[in-house]
């Protein structure tokens, strides 16, 4: 099946579209927030996108001499944990511990920045398939992913894989060859660059890394860089805070956060979705089990609340599969009333 026939399958393209629109983006770990411009899809447009994303992860999968390596973010399984847990150390005596040098880059519109006719040159690249063509592939990425004002689309289901694809082979693999000559450690969250060291990153190494970045077009955030020594105290990589003893935290607005999430859920029975409490509630019980010291009298309440939601989750999934199989009521509307309206929390 051609690519274009593969990604278009079952999708009314005439149907296939973007809506604008401005959002406030909040990082529930750190807390902060920001307005962006994204883009909301139509359901012929995310079956398209899901369609590409599905194809995109088969072509690296396949392909040995791509791939993911340092991307930690939209990955299976990844969160900022595994990107802070990517750097953490054994001593000699088998004891964690952070590299003492940390420096962090912000990539600054960092979608915006993606070149259309290099990302199809990836792509081509990628799928080994002499059958496609450029022009063809140019036309439909400009279509699809890439919005008005250029760049990929903020808000498509395969813009994240498209950028860490394209991020791979202009940044990623160049970076990845310097650091580890050097015993710098680093990984990439989407556009966050993060680097450890047990050495200082010296003026001129730091300068080699940008260049690399900026000859692939991207533009650094000068306001966001940050250079720290961890023995003057803790880091936040991407909101998780990490120190040189090997802990792994979530920050006091995160834990406060998830806590006010879980109240809603379990005791006012609110309708808040799965996907945003997930994997919050994931990224806390791996930062707490990271950690060598005792969970605090506000952890412990976290704690509490996360296992019981846990267990309502599951008690929902048996009602489900019990409810499936005799073969009642299959509507999204019937299982959401099941959930939020007939179910008692533990």
């Amino acid at each position: 099946m051609s690519f274009l026939k593969e990604i278009t399958k079952n999708v009314h393209l005439e149907m296939a579209s973007f809506e604008k629109l401005t959002i406030n983006d909040i990082n529930t770990l750190s807390g902060n927030s920001k307005k962006r411009i994204a883009f909301r899809q139509t359901r012929e447009m995310r079956l398209l996108q899901d369609n590409l994303k599905t194809w995109l992860r088969k072509k690296v999968n396949l392909h040995h001499d791509f791939s993911l390596i340092s991307a930690t973010g939209s990955i299976k399984g990844s969160s900022p944990y595994v990107q802070a847990q990517k750097h953490r150390r054994k001593d000699k005596n088998g004891q964690y511990y952070f590299p003492r040098h940390f420096w962090s880059i912000d990539l600054k519109n960092a979608y915006q920045n993606v070149v259309l006719e290099k990302l199809v040159s990836i792509i081509v690249f990628l799928s080994k398939e002499n059958v496609l063509d450029h022009g063809e592939l140019l036309q439909f990425f400009k279509r699809y992913c890439f919005s008005p004002e250029g760049g990929l689309v903020v808000g498509a289901s395969a813009s994240p894989d498209l950028f860490n694809i394209y991020c791979e082979s202009m940044i990623d693999r160049d970076i990845r060859k310097y650091c580890g000559a050097r015993n710098i450690s680093y990984t990439r969250y989407l556009d966050d660059l993060v680097f450890f060291s047990n050495d200082p990153i010296a003026r001129d190494e730091r300068s080699t890394v940008r260049k690399i970045v900026t000859e692939a077009s991207f533009i650094i955030n000068e306001r966001k860089t940050v250079l720290r020594d961890l023995t003057k105290g803790t880091v936040s990589v991407n909101g998780v805070g990490v120190d040189i003893h090997g802990n792994i935290f979530t920050p006091r607005k995160f834990t406060a956060s998830l806590k006010g999430l879980l109240h809603k859920v379990l005791v006012t029975k609110a309708v808040v979705p799965n996907g945003v409490i997930n994997g919050n509630v994931q990224v806390f019980l791996q930062a707490l089990s990271a950690n060598s010291r005792m969970p605090n009298r506000t952890e412990q309440k976290v704690l509490k609340l996360c296992h019981q939601y846990l267990r309502q989750q599951e008690e929902i999934r048996r009602i489900a599969r019990e409810e499936k199989n005799s073969r009642h009521v299959k509507s999204t509307t019937y299982w959401m009333r099941i959930r939020y309206e007939n179910f008692q929390p533990f």
